[in-house]
């Protein structure tokens, strides 16, 4: 069913580290007309916050839960089948994360890799563009309630994200050092000339 749902409509996936710029990039194609899936890991952290759970990503099944929602809003959006979705972090981070924190056995990993394996990742996506993480003072970061990651954590997860990715497909970087309209402006060019004939 995915994969004939996948014939109608278009994926593009814009994947990167913790505060690389994905979502502000996402707004601005979201205000340039495009379709857009907002990342989901905010909204359910939010939501275990306001339920008095502290630290949720440190729960048993948590990335499993951001996976299934975010697979959830691809599903439904897919069937829409109209203009091309641009998507707020893929499929792939979830596996990340649990390797970072060690979980690479866990019932939860094998539940998201046989999830994957059925979905056939490598041709979810019709490109993946990889944001690069500004230099500098413009990307030291501070923890909060919501994100968890310092400046060398961030890069770490960025190092690996890009490298989970790139076993299936052929990375389109967006550089550091842009503003967010320019970054966007430089996705969707690249989009027109995959589209063009070889």
């Amino acid at each position: 069913m995915t994969n004939l749902l996948f014939l109608c409509a278009t994926i593009y996936a814009i994947i990167g580290g913790p505060s690389a710029g994905k979502t502000s990039i996402i707004k601005e194609l979201q205000a340039n007309g495009q379709v857009i899936i907002e990342e989901s890991a905010t909204k359910i952290i939010k939501r275990n916050l306001d339920q008095n759970i502290k630290e949720p990503w440190l729960k048993d099944g948590f990335q499993l839960e951001i996976f299934t929602a975010k697979l959830l809003l691809e599903t439904e959006m897919l069937k829409s089948c109209k203009k091309p979705i641009f998507i707020d972090r893929g499929l792939l981070d979830n596996l990340v994360y649990l390797e970072i924190a060690g979980k690479e056995n866990s019932s939860e990993y094998k539940e998201i890799q046989k999830k994957l394996k059925e979905l056939n990742i490598e041709n979810r996506y019709a490109a993946v563009f990889f944001i690069e993480p500004h230099g500098g003072k413009d990307f030291e970061l501070e923890k909060n309630e919501i994100r968890r990651e310092n400046t060398q954590e961030a890069l770490l997860l960025s190092k690996k994200i890009k490298a989970a990715y790139g076993k299936y497909y052929n990375l389109i970087t967006i550089p550091g050092g842009m503003s967010p309209g320019k970054r966007a402006a430089l996705i969707q060019q690249k989009i027109q000339s995959l589209k063009k004939p070889a």
